[in-house]
């Protein structure tokens, strides 16, 4: 999926450079994803604000897919992952499903925001809340080039 794609999206909000900064194209870029439940435009205006006091950053705010969650006896929800119980502690067991698939998304976007923005990739930083604050971490740990974080 291409950053142009993204764009088009409904689901995903991108918050881009306002036209008064200095080069007016980006040179970092934060992509902040959503927890369980919720969507991109739940923390839009949040991240507006942070893209005001950033004007060199571009804010990409991806949605999660809509999956059955066995915490929530199995309603269909936006859902990086399948979560077993709720709260989430050290060494609870985890059936890892959606994770992969979730985490691809996440490389496929650095990628795309890379290539179609030309921003390096460790001038980005993957970052977010509760669940996407869990996949964002994974898919930082598992990107192959060096993250802003």
């Amino acid at each position: 999926m291409t950053m142009s794609s993204l764009l088009k999206l409904t689901s995903t909000i991108v918050h881009r450079p306002s036209s008064g900064a200095a080069s007016g194209r980006p040179s970092a870029a934060v992509v902040w994803t959503h927890g369980l439940g919720d969507t991109p435009h739940g923390w839009a205006m949040l991240t507006q604000s942070f893209a005001r006091a950033m004007p060199h950053a571009i804010f990409v705010h991806p949605a999660a897919p809509n999956l059955p969650v066995s915490c929530n006896m199995g309603a269909v929800m936006p859902s990086w992952m399948d979560l077993l119980n709720i709260p989430v502690t050290p060494g609870m067991e985890d059936n890892g499903r959606d994770l992969d698939e979730s985490v691809a998304m996440m490389h496929a976007t650095v990628d795309d925001i890379v290539a179609s923005e030309n921003i390096p990739a460790d001038r980005i930083v993957l970052a977010g809340f509760s669940q996407g604050g869990a996949l964002s971490l994974v898919s930082a740990l598992k990107y192959p080039k060096k993250l802003a974080g």
